[in-house]
């Protein structure tokens, strides 16, 4: 059962029921590219997971209630501080509203190797002006093969110049990083990957990056609030071009 700040508690049972039934098991799509820009003013529940209320969105999810937005439980995997419900923007605080999330509630049966039961729903602080999303939730009978399929919206590339980035997400951890040092803001030539690293909410404390260094151990990227480790020369020259300056370390 979901707390009591669901307010109705017809619904509290139906959105119980959802989570454990909705999705069986489910393969995530970690990145999107392509589709189109939606239009202004459009698809008002849709809402971004954000480390901040101005800050970069970092996952997607719906507002189900008032003070409840469905998105997926590996979205979970860093902390989700800020919900932004009706922005067209992927930061800042220029439209929509930007509400602090009260709890984060993951299936309790998540894998986070399959990825099966990769649902979960944050609890916000305060209600959403926003109209929700009307989600069914009619009984299905048992042994019935059921297709569920929504309109996905959700932040976005709409086209992938140069290498097509990692599919596998990184792993979490509390490495922290050790002495950093500055590195180029530009990127000549950005190899692929062949791993992605891994993540810590450890930031660097160092000063803003300048040009040098010829290896690279800690990597952050504005807008974020964590780090990635393990990353090599060529995985920063990679990333600089989507996440713009990084912060690296030995």
């Amino acid at each position: 059962m979901l707390p009591s700040v669901i307010h109705q508690s017809s619904f509290t049972m139906k959105v119980a029921f959802a989570l454990s039934a909705l999705f069986t098991s489910v393969t995530a799509q970690l990145r999107i590219v392509g589709g189109k820009e939606a239009a202004v003013g459009k698809h008002l529940y849709v809402t971004g997971l954000r480390s901040s209320a101005s800050g970069r969105t970092s996952c997607g999810g719906s507002l189900i209630a008032p003070n409840v937005v469905l998105t997926a439980a590996h979205c979970m995997k860093v902390r989700v501080n800020y919900v932004a419900i009706g922005s067209h923007y992927n930061s800042g605080t220029m439209d929509g509203e930007q509400i602090k999330v009260k709890q984060a509630i993951k299936h309790p049966k998540y894998n986070e190797m399959t990825y099966s039961y990769d649902i979960g729903v944050l609890i916000l602080e305060l209600d959403s002006k926003f109209p929700a999303v009307e989600v069914s939730f009619d009984t299905v009978a048992a042994d019935t093969t059921t297709v569920v399929q929504l309109p996905h919206l959700d932040p976005g590339t709409t086209s992938a110049p140069g290498p097509t980035k990692p599919t596998t997400i990184p792993n979490i951890t509390t490495k922290k990083p050790t002495t950093a040092s500055p590195y180029t803001t530009s990127a000549p030539g950005p190899t692929k990957p062949t791993t992605m690293p891994n993540m810590t909410t450890m930031r660097p404390t160092t000063a803003y990056p300048k040009p040098g260094c010829a290896t690279c151990g800690v990597c952050y990227y504005p807008g974020a609030d964590y780090c990635l480790d393990d990353f090599s020369k060529d995985y920063c020259e990679y990333y600089i071009p989507e996440y713009g300056t990084l912060w690296c370390g030995n």
